[in-house]
């Protein structure tokens, strides 16, 4: 089982089987890594988001898919400058609750879809002047 963890004297790592690595960094056009953080809605909190992802997915689609849900929470809600670790397991259950309220807000999409849509009316009788009050400059 994999364990993600960082710190403020720790970049964000994986450790495995008694090993650790360095989670991979994006780069910017010059070949310099960007940062990382937590604790904020930062994109550097969105970076980590995605880094944890990619690695416990192994998947870049569906890490760009889930990691804006996943640095809302738990990314976000990590104190920054202080240590935080997150397992593979839990990792996962995460991805597993975002994708459940994803699919539900899908199928309320589809109902409300297949509702009738409001008919707009010209005649007026609403708020405002009416259509045939605008034709006849009334």
């Amino acid at each position: 089982m994999k364990l993600y963890m960082g710190g403020p004297s720790q970049p964000p790592c994986v450790g495995e089987n008694n090993r650790k690595r360095r989670l991979p960094q994006a780069t910017d056009e010059d070949g310099k890594p960007l940062n990382f953080s937590w604790g904020d809605g930062s994109i550097d909190s969105a970076r980590l988001a995605f880094a944890i992802l990619r690695d416990a997915l192994g998947n870049d689609h569906e890490a760009w898919r889930y990691y804006m849900l996943f640095k809302v929470d738990p990314v976000q809600l990590w104190k920054a400058g202080e240590p935080w670790a997150i397992s593979e397991d839990a990792v996962l259950q995460r991805v597993k609750r975002i994708r459940e309220v994803l699919d539900d807000a899908a199928k309320m999409r589809a109902i409300v879809d297949r509702e009738a849509r409001p008919v707009d009316v010209e005649a007026g009788g609403g708020v405002g002047r009416s259509r045939q009050d605008w034709e006849y400059g009334r």
